[in-house]
């Protein structure tokens, strides 16, 4: 399963979440800043 993890300025659990995803569920995570689209094939 692939997982995007939104970034917003300011917020600081993407990172937490990030690594729990990854290391945790070995999901595969991707970052994406707010303003991008998700233009990458995510499941999640």
């Amino acid at each position: 399963m692939k997982i995007a993890v939104i970034t917003f300025p300011g917020s600081n659990c993407d990172s937490d979440i990030y690594r729990v995803l990854k290391d945790q569920y070995n999901a595969e995570v991707d970052r994406i800043w707010h303003r991008d689209g998700l233009d990458k094939k995510s499941n999640l």
